[in-house]
């Protein structure tokens, strides 16, 4: 305001100094035409013909003005339209954000009065409508979206939460191939034709599922872990299918590439190498996964394996505990040599055990080693350790928090595929 104050006055000025410097001019001008004499001063006539100019301007302007003045006004008309419309869309998202549906569709058929049909207009229209409960009408803005090319894989996600919640399991696992295939790195698409996969037990398409699922970007660390747990445990139940029992060991080894060092899949594998009269094939397995994953019940078939004298075993296993450089191996370790009678090792083993894994297993295991010498006051107080210290590993369900004493691809609590996790979270009475 004050710059556009400044200008004028600066403009006045220039033409004061201008019409000044015109006035104190000397001359005539003498204009003859058709017989008529016009005598006037040179700065008048200059100032008419300046004058003459700016009346022009002026009136080109003011005749473009009114030729556009009935666009200008409709210009305006739109952008206070369009300008209403957006904001009943922000109010619209607002009361969907707040629960209030009867208000964001309110707000939803507003905007698409001052809009028309569009992208944001139909997709309010289309989430009031679910949310609302009044599903054929989200039926239709979701059709809609999904004929657009720009908006084609929201509209067959929408369909496809739709059509699951109606129970249409068919028509929602179609929308989510759909959504599949219009982008392949949709999680959410991927999801469904797991889930979908997994309660109708076609276990070798769920494999395929789990897997693309695995490979896209942008997955929590959390849902990673689930995945490879869920990886094996569909290996480990295709291994079991009669019309398998050629590829069993493939089938073990693949859930052992996604889930490195599984001891259930570990275990299962080597008895079967056992069985086909492999030992030294199985006992390389046991020991590479004793190192990854030390659990209680690989000792046992680590002696079947080797062939190994009481004494060989716990040195063998002395050694793989020392290489895995974990609590549990030195536990799995110590239970070996009190079973072995070597109280030596058993005990040497059990001081290698941090303060941090000393859980009740540890001092069960004190126990025993004070009743194998002969103290019982020792004995006595490792056991009264035990009740009050932490629970070891176990197999926890990560479904349902039940603890199976072995591991299964389905949780015998909740029967949830993969559920099953070695770790010593805690949990409900172990089911047997």
């Amino acid at each position: 305001m004050i710059w556009r104050l400044l200008k004028l006055v600066i403009a006045a000025g220039l033409i004061a100094a201008l019409a000044s410097w015109l006035s104190a001019q000397p001359g005539e001008s003498r204009l003859d035409w058709l017989g008529y004499r016009l005598e006037l001063p040179t700065s008048l006539l200059v100032s008419l013909g300046l004058g003459l100019v700016i009346l022009l301007i002026f009136m080109d302007r003011l005749g473009r003005l009114i030729r556009l003045w009935p666009g200008l006004l409709g210009r305006g008309w739109q952008a206070r339209r369009r300008q209403r419309g957006e904001r009943a869309l922000g109010l619209g998202l607002v009361a969907l954000s707040a629960g209030d549906t009867k208000s964001a569709r309110r707000q939803a058929k507003k905007a698409e009065k001052l809009l028309g049909r569009g992208l944001l207009p139909d997709l309010l229209a289309a989430q009031a409508a679910h949310a609302s409960g009044d599903r054929q009408a989200a039926r239709r803005y979701f059709k809609t979206l999904s004929e657009a090319a720009d908006t084609a894989y929201y509209g067959q996600i929408g369909l496809m939460n739709l059509e699951a919640l109606e129970g249409r399991s068919p028509a929602s696992l179609a929308a989510a191939r759909k959504a599949l295939s219009l982008q392949a790195d949709s999680p959410q698409a991927a999801r469904h034709i797991l889930e979908h996969d997994l309660a109708a037990e076609n276990w070798q398409p769920a494999l395929t599922s789990a897997r693309r699922l695995a490979r896209l970007s942008g997955l929590e660390e959390e849902e990673k872990s689930r995945l490879h747990s869920l990886l094996a445990a569909l290996c480990y139940l295709l291994a079991g299918l009669p019309e398998q029992t050629e590829k069993q060991t493939r089938w073990l080894e693949q859930g052992l590439e996604a889930a490195p060092g599984h001891a259930g899949l570990t275990t299962r594998l080597a008895r079967l190498l056992l069985e086909k009269k492999q030992p030294r094939p199985a006992l390389k397995l046991l020991e590479k996964n004793f190192i990854r994953q030390p659990h209680p019940g690989l000792p046992a078939l680590i002696k079947e394996a080797s062939l190994d004298n009481p004494g060989q075993h716990i040195s063998r296993l002395t050694r793989l505990a020392g290489q895995a450089g974990q609590d549990s191996g030195y536990l799995a370790a110590a239970s070996a040599a009190l079973d072995a009678g070597i109280w030596a090792s058993a005990s040497s083993l059990l001081e290698q055990i941090t303060e941090k894994g000393r859980n009740n297993e540890y001092f069960l295991l004190q126990a025993r080693l004070a009743e194998a010498r002969e103290k019982p006051e020792a004995a006595a107080e490792a056991l009264h350790a035990a009740a009050r210290a932490r629970h070891g590993p176990a197999w926890h369900c990560q479904s349902c928090q039940s603890i199976a004493l072995h591991y299964e691809p389905r949780c015998p609590a909740c029967a949830q595929v993969g559920s099953l996790s070695w770790t010593d979270q805690p949990g409900q009475p172990r089911l047997g």
